[in-house]
């Protein structure tokens, strides 16, 4: 079973490579950190405002639909 931290092996064509996913989201509001999701130990854990990065997170995924 993977980790959360294990990296991917993306192809393309001829091209292989080779990327480490994030270990963490992070909230923004006017440029300024609201809050962080992070999982870099295999655990998910978050801090901040949040109420206010739930309200930056729907509002991406509301605007990712239309």
């Amino acid at each position: 079973m993977s980790s959360p931290n294990d990296q991917i092996t993306f192809s393309c064509a001829a091209a292989e490579f080779t990327q480490t996913p994030p270990d963490c989201f992070i909230f923004t509001d006017e440029g300024k950190e609201i809050g962080r999701l992070s999982w870099a130990d295999g655990t998910f854990r978050f801090t901040g405002q949040a109420d206010e990065s739930a309200k930056v997170f729907f509002e991406a995924l509301q605007r990712m639909t239309q």
